[in-house]
């Protein structure tokens, strides 16, 4: 009898144990991180002046990001704290030697992590017990969007850090997306960086042709760090003057996407 209640407790105090690590397992996926993330160090070394980075998408279970030379993409899945990185596919640019090997090492300790760990706004992926890649979450989460219309004519074009994405159907039912140069999306941010944002609002259009069907109406928008910024409408081809670069830069960048 003695015995069986011993029995009793030990097992139910396994049952317990078990219990709290699938919770703990359960935990650590759903509050995987979703977003960007600036790789710091790969092997323990720091690489942070490389500019590489990681992002995690939660919701498709992809990983893509800028590997030093070339951009990636692929997929991962997720069991408790356990992570597998599945076969990536890059672009192919042509770097110097140094940046290549900083993308190979790169690549090669994402295939090979298996686990990870996770500390406020870091990511350690890990190799068994050896750390392998740790990054630290980034606020910069940009997206600008062009949109022009009028009777017959409609064009948006978005384009955050992974993609150019622009369509001609008011239903967005049919859209096309293109990957683009790591140089272009700097050209963007720096653009993006010398405007006062909060002035778009207010910004004046030079021309009015839109208000009677003579021109498209068009607005930018622009979206960073969860607050949405956007202008008036003005006429598509005669953007008021401080954001003319950022419009030509969006419009150029959608007419060679479409030339690939």
């Amino acid at each position: 009898m003695k015995f069986t209640f011993i029995l009793t407790v030990f097992i139910s105090i396994a049952s317990c144990g078990n219990s709290e690590k699938k919770i703990n397992e359960i935990a650590i996926s759903e509050n995987f991180p979703n977003g960007n993330y600036k790789i710091g160090l790969i092997n323990d070394s720091n690489e942070a002046s490389s500019e590489l980075t990681i992002i995690f998408n939660d919701s498709l279970k992809t990983v893509s990001g800028y590997s030093g030379c070339n951009r990636f993409t692929g997929s991962y899945e997720i069991n408790g704290s356990n992570i597998k990185i599945g076969s990536l596919a890059a672009t192919r640019m042509s770097c110097p030697e140094e940046k290549n090997a900083v993308e190979s090492k790169m690549l090669e300790a994402l295939t090979n992590a298996n686990n990870f760990l996770i500390d406020d706004e870091t990511i350690t992926l890990k190799k068994d017990d050896t750390n392998v890649i740790t990054a630290f979450q980034t606020q910069n989460n940009l997206m600008i969007t062009y949109q022009a219309s009028t009777r017959g004519f409609f064009e948006k074009i978005w384009i955050n850090q992974e993609h150019i994405n622009f369509s001609n159907d008011y239903n967005l039912d049919v859209s096309e997306s293109s990957e683009y140069p790591d140089t272009l999306w700097n050209e963007l941010e720096k653009m993006v960086n010398e405007l006062d944002l909060d002035s778009l609002s207010n910004l004046e259009a030079p021309s009015k042709s839109s208000h009677h069907d003579a021109a498209a109406a068009a607005t930018l928008q622009i979206e960073l760090n969860g607050k949405t910024y956007k202008t008036p409408i003005f006429d598509h081809g005669n953007p008021p003057k401080s954001i003319e670069n950022i419009v030509n830069k969006v419009l150029s960048m959608k007419k060679k996407a479409v030339k690939q």
